[in-house]
């Protein structure tokens, strides 16, 4: 039943709409959303729990200082990073999007401007400290959701706040819309 009613769906929308998953020489949200769930899913088959990128990050700064002599002792030196899933995600995701940028037909209209940049730069600072402090984003907003938990709604509510006040601080960096 639900099967006939997603293909249904699908053939309602594509006779709309067009072809659901790449427009226009990209991949459309959907396609990116199925493949987010699909590897959501992957890690917590491999792994057993949830996909946290910033753990990633950690693991990789605790064995990058450790070739510094840092970090003696840590108990996260005992595992080599090649059997860690959640670093083969993160570095699965970064060629991902490599990919995806590389088969986009599209080029980059102008140069960069100064303020472009640093709306960039401010932007994904303050989206990593966020994703630090909450343990990560995908995580938590992907498995607090799927498991009814109170934190995954808070998280998707917050993220949602977070979106509009970045949305309206767009024209002080010269960005539309």
């Amino acid at each position: 039943m639900v099967n006939g009613c997603s293909l249904f769906w699908f053939y309602r929308e594509e006779h709309y709409c067009g072809n659901l998953f790449w427009r226009e020489g990209r991949f459309t949200v959907l396609t990116g959303g199925i493949i987010i769930a699909f590897l959501n899913s992957s890690v917590l088959a491999q792994h057993g729990s949830a996909w946290t990128i910033t753990d990633a990050a950690y693991e990789m700064g605790i064995h990058g200082g450790s070739l510094f002599g840092l970090f003696k002792g840590n108990p996260s030196l005992d595992h080599s990073l090649f059997f860690n899933p959640m670093v083969g995600m993160f570095w699965l995701g970064v060629l991902g999007a490599a990919f995806a940028r590389c088969i986009n037909n599209t080029s980059i209209a102008a140069p960069l401007r100064f303020d472009h940049s640093m709306a960039s730069i401010i932007g994904g600072l303050l989206m990593g400290m966020a994703a630090m402090y909450s343990a990560c984003n995908l995580g938590g907003f992907f498995d607090g959701i799927a498991s009814g938990s109170l934190h995954g709604w808070v998280w998707m509510l917050m993220a949602l706040a977070g979106s509009v006040i970045g949305i309206r601080l767009r024209p002080l960096f010269g960005l539309h819309g």
